[in-house]
């Protein structure tokens, strides 16, 4: 056992009860902070995110800022034709959020979330769109559908079979549909991750599931957190599933720990991180425990 005796002093002892402070026990086989695998530069954007999510007077107006962007029609204001907007995005929520917006990018990432100990990866291409609530949208039959429809359909379906391009036998896909797209990623071996989308469409998608999924065999249990969210959790989860496994406690029964890594440029990210932003705004505001454990482990790495 190491302990680590107090600094000699020299004073003038009057208290009768008086008693030596206890020595410190510091274990050899204590377990590292969950969060040291994290690299410090991605430590240092996660502090400076997480601080202005936890902060309702700084979110506000990071959200309207973004919902500008989202809303415009301007190609200022268009990161993909605005190249100081672009860089400006790149540096804070898109490399924090997102996997990348081409293939060696995508590739790059998913080796980096690997390197840290992850099971697997889920890699999600879609067209985000942020529909308005209050908006009823019209009843319409498939031949009243304009072409531009057909052609977002035949985009969407192509970024997804790109998805498969870069994930490997094990790695999941998140889709929103297409038979197409079921059965080249059978082809591949790989599987396929049924994503939660907006309120509007969410009955449409669970009764697509139901009826896909219907008489196929389960498959193993896994467990997933957004790239850039909940990162306190994930290495937390995965320091102990390596426990369990040190101490052949694990089972082909326990999860295994994957990380949700969408990917496409940034005028699409953008779109996607508002609208996860705007639906889970409670929960966007409620992060100060994740603040809280990126500050901590800062200050471990500083102080010692």
């Amino acid at each position: 056992m190491l302990w680590r005796s107090p600094l000699p002093t020299r004073q003038l002892i009057t208290h009768a009860n008086y008693k030596p402070s206890p020595k410190v026990q510091v274990s050899p086989t204590e377990e590292p902070s969950p969060l040291s695998t994290i690299p410090i530069r991605v430590l240092l954007r996660s502090v400076a995110l997480t601080t202005v999510m936890a902060n309702r007077w700084l979110l506000s107006p990071c959200l309207a800022f973004i919902a500008l962007i989202t809303q415009s029609k301007s190609a200022f204001l268009n990161p993909d034709k605005n190249p100081v907007l672009n860089r400006m995005l790149q540096w804070t929520i898109y490399n924090q959020f997102c996997a990348g917006n081409s293939i060696p990018e995508v590739k790059n990432t998913v080796k980096y979330i690997k390197n840290l100990g992850f099971h697997g990866i889920i890699l999600g291409y879609s067209k985000d769109v942020v529909l308005d609530p209050s908006v009823e949208l019209p009843q319409t039959d498939v031949e009243d559908y304009p072409a531009e429809c057909y052609g977002m359909i035949d985009e969407w379906k192509r970024g997804n079979v790109e998805t498969l391009g870069m994930i490997e036998s094990g790695d999941l896909l998140v889709y929103n549909a297409l038979s197409d797209i079921c059965h080249e990623t059978r082809r591949r071996g790989c599987q396929l991750w049924i994503d939660a989308e907006q309120q509007a469409m969410q009955p449409t998608l669970d009764d697509w599931t139901i009826r896909t999924e219907s008489g196929l065999p389960t498959v193993a249990m896994k467990c997933a957190q957004i790239m850039g969210m909940a990162d306190e959790l994930s290495c937390k989860l995965l320091q102990d599933y390596r426990q369990a496994v040190k101490e052949g406690r694990a089972t082909p029964e326990t999860p295994r720990i994957y990380k949700c890594l969408p990917w496409g440029s940034v005028e699409e990210r953008v779109n996607y991180l508002y609208r996860r932003a705007v639906e889970n705004r409670g929960a966007v505001e409620r992060t100060q425990h994740m603040a809280h454990a990126m500050r901590q482990e800062l200050r471990r790495r500083i102080l010692g």
